[in-house]
């Protein structure tokens, strides 16, 4: 008899099963049915929360089937659906029935939509191939050649533009994009580079490696991280199911990219900061478990074990006179986002080196190491705003390497030295002469210029060219 009581009561204690699998149809869901869903409001500890349930919506194959549900656990009836919930599992009656994948900002109730888990759990079935095909970032497979109009018009009407939209945005819940070590003037940018991209900024911090860090379960927080070092950037979720080293996330896409390659990381979370426009947690990556392998529609899937290697990024920032500054970062390597994430890390460093001034001049490399092999490309920028024109600058050949037709770029390594001078070192070219009428193939032109000097005097300088050895001969203007 004792034994049996003991029985019935771990049956009804145990936590549901992290493999079992969901009602068998959607129709055996009804309204008012008491839900419970499982995510961290602090630290890592995963916690519960009461919802019931208020219908179903059938979807086609392009969205899925939606489960609306409400919240009534006072702590959620305070601070509403908050970002970062993605991927909190629900359950009915002790059955993984999906997961808090959507919510709506300024709603007056904290409705929320949950993906099935059956959707989610297709994602699984698609093979682990990220890397194989030069896939590894949120950009995931290359999309070929594209036909593009800069001019799209009815015979008998004005020409109008066609302006470019950002290329990814989902709907459903965004995720927090944590984002720590940003210089106050870097934010800005960080946010114009990810909002179009679904991603929410917000504040982050550095994790302290605790001595013992909890197992991946069903409402555990974790993070998918696109930068860290001295700059970090990770976005906060939620895990939904586990079974072995494969693990299920969101319930909604990151990019929705496919076959990807991506860290996957536990994560802590500070609080719940409530909005009247859309609650987000406040959370910071902490240690990488694993890789997340695929980024589908309805799920984040990856797989528990060693993580994938980021790209390594170096700069330097040398100010007039001064100690150069030395910084280093580890960055996803995709086609998309390496520029921009570049473009931030750049930025922040010549920020956190001293900022800028009015009219500065800024002398730049960039060095990027492929196959045993470094590019090295320079030049020199001065103006009132040199730092606004270095951004566009910098990455334009990394960019065009990246964006490669014929075979993917990858980068082993980037290294950037700026140089950050005062005063606007810029002159005009008013006149050049040669200083002997002719020159022999290999030898060197010597070229007498007239300089005007920005708001300053003329000066006349001599410069050495080098004559390649192939030139032909001849008269050249």
């Amino acid at each position: 008899m004792r034994s049996a009581l003991v029985l019935a009561l771990t049956l009804v204690l145990a936590p549901p099963s992290t493999a079992r699998a969901a009602p068998s149809s959607l129709a055996d869901l009804r309204p008012g049915q008491p839900l419970e869903v499982r995510t961290v409001f602090v630290g890592d500890s995963v916690e519960t929360f009461s919802a019931v349930l208020v219908g179903v919506m059938p979807g086609g194959r392009s969205e899925g089937d939606l489960i609306l549900a409400r919240a009534t656990d006072e702590r959620v009836l305070r601070s509403g659906v908050a970002q970062g919930m993605s991927g909190s599992p629900v359950y009915a009656d002790g059955r993984l029935i999906g997961a808090l994948s959507s919510g709506w900002a300024f709603s007056r109730e904290p409705v929320f939509g949950i993906t099935p888990i059956a959707e989610m759990q297709a994602v699984l079935a698609h093979p682990d191939r990220g890397g194989e095909d030069g896939t590894v970032g949120p950009t995931g497979v290359d999309p070929g050649p594209r036909t593009r109009f800069s001019l799209w018009t009815w015979e008998g009407e004005e020409p109008s533009k066609v302006e470019p939209r950002p290329s990814r945005t989902r709907p459903g819940l965004t995720l927090p994009l944590a984002v720590a070590g940003a210089n106050p003037g870097t934010l800005d940018l960080v946010r114009d580079d990810f909002a179009p991209l679904g991603l929410q900024v917000v504040p982050g911090g550095r994790a302290v490696t605790p001595s013992r860090t909890p197992p991946f379960v069903p409402g555990s927080a974790c993070a998918v991280e696109v930068m860290r070092g001295d700059l970090n950037m990770a976005a906060i979720g939620t895990v939904t199911w586990v079974e072995g080293d494969r693990v299920l996330l969101f319930g909604h896409p990151f990019f929705q990219s496919g076959d990807v390659r991506l860290p996957l990381s536990t994560a802590r979370i500070t609080t719940v900061l409530g909005s009247l426009n859309m609650s987000f947690k406040l959370g910071l990556a902490g240690r990488a478990v694993g890789t997340v392998t695929q980024d589908r529609r309805a799920a984040v899937a990856g797989r528990l074990g060693p993580a994938p290697a980021l790209m390594p990024l170096r700069v330097t920032v040398r100010p007039e006179g001064g100690t150069p500054q030395r910084f280093a970062f580890e960055c996803v390597d995709d086609r998309a986002l390496l520029p921009q994430l570049v473009n931030t890390a750049v930025l922040n460093s010549v920020l956190e080196s001293g900022g800028t001034a009015p009219a500065q001049s800024v002398r730049w490399t960039l060095a990027v190491s492929h196959a045993g092999r470094t590019l090295r490309v320079g030049d020199a920028i001065a103006g009132d705003a040199p730092l606004a024109e270095l951004a566009g600058t910098l990455v334009a050949p990394l960019r065009f390497l990246l964006n490669n037709p014929f075979a993917r770029f990858r980068p082993d390594s980037v290294a950037i030295e700026v140089e950050v001078l005062p005063g606007r070192r810029q002159a005009t070219l008013r006149n050049a002469v040669l200083a002997a009428p002719s020159v022999r193939p290999g030898g060197v032109a010597r070229v007498r210029v007239e300089l005007e000097r920005w708001r300053g005097g003329r000066e006349t300088i001599e410069l050495e060219v080098p004559v390649p050895d192939d030139l032909p001969d001849g008269r050249y203007p």
